[in-house]
């Protein structure tokens, strides 16, 4: 009986002295530094540690440039976080970069505002090299592209270049990839934006000499 007491009131010492542990973005038992050891034994800051990594991951899924905001997040930990030397300045650097990632969702195009007819522009005008680009949505989810874009050397005479594209691809981070799928085929890439897109990466073998899609567009159409 004697044994069996001592033994309960260990344990419940145990209880006692050990710091709560909650739940964070990475392991807690394997935490090194105070930083890490903070987060953990702080139930707000947990929270705040699991909100960024669900932010973070919403945002790498859109961002136009990923590997640029894996820089930005590394550089965040780095300069920001790791800095701090209190509870206060974590819990700010948490909200001010959460805040920060979800902008970058808010801002991102969504798939069923792309839908639409595109137009090239150059300058704030209709470019002299006339392309329109059409998108539409796939029954599958993947989006649907048909384009037709012009060189134009000399119109009088006749020399004039064109180029017609078109299939269905995933949206990529708010990109398409698009391939023909011959080996020399046609290749670009479409970049959507509020209101407008940009082709780029042309591999001029979308058409006759000269031609290219690559620019700037504006929508002149909503979903068709």
């Amino acid at each position: 009986m004697i044994k069996k007491t001592f033994l309960l009131i260990a344990a419940a010492g145990f209880l006692i002295a050990s710091p709560a542990s909650y739940a964070a973005s990475f392991d807690c038992a394997k935490a090194r530094n105070w930083i890490e050891k903070t987060i953990c034994s702080d139930v707000e800051l947990s929270g705040l540690d699991e909100q960024l990594t669900d932010s973070y991951q919403n945002a790498l899924a859109v961002a136009a440039k990923g590997e640029a905001l894996k820089a930005e997040q590394k550089a965040w930990l780095k300069s920001t976080r790791n800095p701090c030397k209190d509870i206060a300045c974590l819990r700010q650097a948490y909200v001010n970069r959460i805040a920060g990632l979800d902008g970058v969702v808010a801002a991102a195009p969504k798939a069923n505002g792309i839908f639409g007819e595109y137009e090239r522009y150059d300058n704030g005008k209709p470019a002299k090299d006339s392309a329109t680009i059409l998108v539409k949505e796939e029954k599958d989810g993947r989006i649907h592209v048909r384009g037709d874009a012009a060189w134009v050397g000399n119109a009088e005479r006749g020399n004039v270049n064109t180029g017609e594209l078109e299939g269905s691809f995933p949206l990529d981070n708010g990109k398409i990839h698009y391939a023909d799928g011959e080996a020399e085929g046609c290749r670009l890439t479409i970049a959507f934006a509020p209101n407008g897109l940009t082709v780029s990466d042309d591999n001029m073998r979308c058409g006759g000499l000269n031609v290219s899609f690559n620019g700037q567009y504006r929508k002149v159409k909503g979903k068709p």
